[in-house]
């Protein structure tokens, strides 16, 4: 396997050389936080420090230190690490002792030694294993080049795994022979592994692989398939709970599942794979985790999955499927936005679907439009293997890394479909379009529609016209007009009346939620910076390295354009309710990607897309726009073995609980009102049946309203809850905990709901049922309830 000799004699790093330093110093920072953080908790040092454990962290110390040292000489002098090699004993069992040794120093080390559940987390160990597959080249090899590359990493990624699966396995399975199987089954795979790296015992399978791929034929076709569907495969073999449980194992079907890919993807003669099958077959294998961890979700469990998950559905249902509900009249769904409602509720044309099949649809609407949104964003791309990586990137940037909602990403799609045409009157008539539908699904998108326009115009048609400044930029005038009128005359008399009942400029603003906090750990401003930052980085470096030609008008468009909803996104990200992820920061996102994927068209276009002769700054880059969406899924995330699926009730119990509310609210409508304040999608799913509909005091716009301190609003509410309008109220389980002084996620709007809604409803009502799994709270009235009074006096209410 011949290497570039980047630097035979000299100290300079070429490309290659300076990322792999990176991501060893970036690793090595992560190792440094949890080490740092293993010193912080209280060990059994008496154990550890025992004369096997003293001679245990003392050789791991040495192997540590000495690899460290190894990686660094082959990054810069490679040829002087060989020339190190040469000295040491010539005869081949020496060696071979010597990398048995390395190899085997991973089992006592991770499986048996006293440190074995001691060690500093995944990174540590990532570092230690790069450390051992350096000094494992060393002993392998005496006359070649000794840099740390392909060969290097793929058996770094095999020490790391190894004895994280076996400890996977130890700990989900009571039976010894699996885990005694595991462990010598892998220690026969890292001998073999080593073997075909670092000797020409790899020639022969390499030239048959390549053979037996031609012949394929249309079974190459079903094997791509079910290599890019491995995570999914895996889930259904291995079950929903060693889904989860065993992230190592997950991500190394994953690595298999990707190698597969790259290889069948590959069209040439003479390689295995190829730059760009590696990095396609990545992404789609990125795209297929992503994928199957939704679908753990789609289950048939009648209570919500999430805070809003149930009375979501119920807002859909309102669309088309009024009928659901025993209530004479419309039901009016305060929000009003149809644009987005219908798409989820298109599904109640459709009566008597189980649950199950929304869920499942919610996941279509999150999946299919980022990538519809990549595919008409990336069409002017010549190149195929270009096209077809930068789609599925934009795919995994909007689902995996930065979600925002699907109407966005269909209306920036359909949008990106019409504006780079030719036809003027196309793009406005687009333009009209996409700003009424803006309007009626969530008007700060509004901007957006005249934004892309401009922007779409100034980027392929004004260095078209031959004039003067004011007339080639004059044609742009009508596309704003466009782009914001229809939006803004729908939008008015809704969200911008004095009477509107969507409380969208009364809620405080938190800019504690920009900077690190309980809620986002990142805080907003370095979590765009995170996401966003390598795609600012290239956009900026294209401009100013002249690869993108633009002048002063289109850079003056583009950064303003960036900026505006760049700062629009932080203030509504800090509205109290939001600031929990990024996707308030949509807007943005979404002009970051289409000039990005546009920057990357014009480049293209003039052959000046080349990876391979950049500077070390966008290269890296790049590399992290790949790595980031990866790392959900890798072992390295700290979340890796955490699933929301852990937490369901279980069939047994749900039904069970089911049971009950269906007893309980039969007996109490005979009496009175029954209010579902939460999980409304047990009437819009026929779970519970007969029961006259109350619309009022819905928990997500009571939530609202409280966060707006509306007391207004709630004053209807108290007296109803004085008079004992409600025979049963069916909400989530109140407490009466404020946690302004303790803090933690989300605890204004905990003690806003405290405030408003928990503290007076469990004034006047008492529970007789709760049940923390389902998310359910049963209330009745209280048959003397004391000091209540406060609630309905408007000058002092909460």
């Amino acid at each position: 396997m011949p290497r570039k000799a980047s630097s035979a004699a000299g100290g300079s790093l070429g490309p290659t050389g300076q990322l792999l330093l990176t991501a060893l110093a970036l690793a090595g920072l992560a190792a440094g936080f949890e080490i740092q953080a293993f010193f912080s908790l209280p060990s059994s040092w008496e154990n550890l420090l025992a004369p096997s454990g003293a001679l245990t962290i003392l050789a791991w110390m040495i192997l540590l230190a000495a690899g460290l040292a190894a990686l660094t000489v082959g990054l810069f002098f490679p040829m002087r690490l060989a020339a190190l090699a040469a000295p040491l004993p010539l005869r081949t069992w020496t060696r071979l002792l010597a990398q048995a040794a390395l190899l085997l120093s991973v089992v006592w080390f991770y499986l048996y030694s006293p440190w074995q559940a001691a060690w500093p987390g995944p990174w540590t160990q990532l570092v230690f294993s790069a450390c051992l597959a350096q000094l494992i080249t060393l002993c392998g090899a005496t006359r070649r080049e000794m840099s740390f590359g392909a060969r290097e990493i793929a058996l770094t990624l095999a020490l790391f795994l190894y004895p994280r699966i076996v400890l996977e396995l130890r700990a989900l399975f009571d039976i010894p022979l699996v885990y005694r199987a595991a462990t010598v089954g892998g220690v026969l795979v890292l001998f073999g592994l080593s073997a075909l790296l670092l000797t020409g015992a790899g020639r022969g399978p390499r030239a048959w692989l390549l053979e037996i791929r031609g012949r394929l034929g249309w079974l190459r076709l079903a094997l791509l398939s079910l290599s890019l569907g491995a995570p999914l495969l895996f889930r259904y073999l291995a079950g929903v709970p060693f889904y989860i449980l065993a992230p190592n194992v997950r991500f190394f079907f994953a690595l298999i599942g990707w190698c597969a890919a790259a290889y069948l993807l590959e069209r040439g003669k003479t390689q295995i794979a190829s730059i760009q099958t590696l990095a396609v077959s990545a992404l789609a294998l990125i795209l297929a985790s992503s994928l199957t961890s939704s679908l753990l979700l789609v289950v048939n469990d009648p209570f919500s999955l999430s805070w809003s998950e149930g009375n979501r559905f119920y807002d859909y249902s309102l669309v088309f499927g009024q009928g659901l509900y025993q209530h004479d009249g419309v039901i009016v769904n305060p929000y009003n936005f149809p644009g987005r409602y219908v798409l989820w509720g298109v599904l109640f044309l459709w009566p008597g679907l189980p649950i199950w099949v929304h869920r499942l649809w919610n996941i279509v609407l999150q999946t299919v439009p980022p990538l519809l949104f990549g595919a008409v964003v990336t069409r002017g791309l010549r190149d195929v293997w270009l096209r077809l990586g930068l789609m599925l990137w934009v795919a995994a940037f909007f689902i995996v890394q930065a979600p925002v909602h699907p109407p966005l990403m269909l209306l920036a799609a359909f949008l990106m479909f019409f504006l780079p045409r030719k036809s003027a009157g196309a793009r406005i008539v687009s333009l009209l379009i996409a700003s009424a539908y803006a309007a009626i699904s969530r008007w700060t998108w509004i901007p957006a529609v005249a934004a892309w326009g401009v922007l779409t115009d100034l980027i392929f048609f004004y260095p078209l016209r031959n004039d003067r400044l004011m007339k080639r930029i004059l044609p742009a005038v009508p596309l704003v007009m466009a782009g914001l009128l229809p939006g803004l005359l729908l939008a008015i008399p809704t969200t911008f009346s004095p009477s509107s009942e969507v409380p969208t400029f009364s809620q405080p603003l938190l800019w504690g939620r920009l900077l690190p906090n309980q809620t986002y750990p990142l805080g907003i401003l370095l979590g765009t910076l995170l996401a966003t930052g390598p795609l600012l980085t290239l956009l900026g470096w294209f401009m100013y390295s002249g690869r993108w030609r633009l002048d002063r008008v289109q850079i003056i468009a583009i950064w303003g354009a960036l900026a505006g909803f760049y700062a629009a996104g932080l203030i509504i990200s800090a509205k109290i309710g939001g600031g929990g992820d990024l996707h308030n920061m949509d807007l943005y996102l979404v002009t970051l990607a289409i000039l990005l994927v546009l920057c990357v068209r014009a480049v293209a276009a003039e052959g000046k897309w080349n990876p391979a002769a950049w500077p070390f700054v966008p290269r890296a880059m790049l590399v992290i726009l790949f790595l980031l969406p990866a790392n959900r899924f890798s072992p390295l995330n700290p979340a890796a073995a955490q699933d929301p699926a852990l937490l369901l009730p279980g069939k047994s119990n749900a039904e069970a609980v089911l049971t009950t509310i269906q007893e309980q609210v039969a007996s109490a409508s005979q009496t009175g009102e029954v209010l579902f304040m939460d999980q409304r999608q047990l009437l819009t799913f026929g779970y519970v049946r007969g029961v006259p509909f109350v619309p009022e005091y819905e928990k997500k716009y009571m939530m609202d309203q409280a966060l707006a301190d509306n007391s207004q609003y709630f004053q209807p509410y108290y007296r109803d809850l004085a008079g004992r309008r409600f025979s049963l109220i069916l909400t989530e389980p109140l407490h009466l905990r404020l946690r302004v002084e303790t803090g933690g996620v989300f605890w204004e709007e905990n003690d806003a709901w405290v405030k408003w809604v928990s503290q007076p409803t469990l004034c006047f009502y008492e529970p007789v049922a709760t049940y923390l799994q389902a998310g359910v709270q049963l209330l009745v009235p209280r048959q003397s309830p004391v000091g209540c009074d406060v609630y309905l006096s408007k000058e002092s209410q909460p």
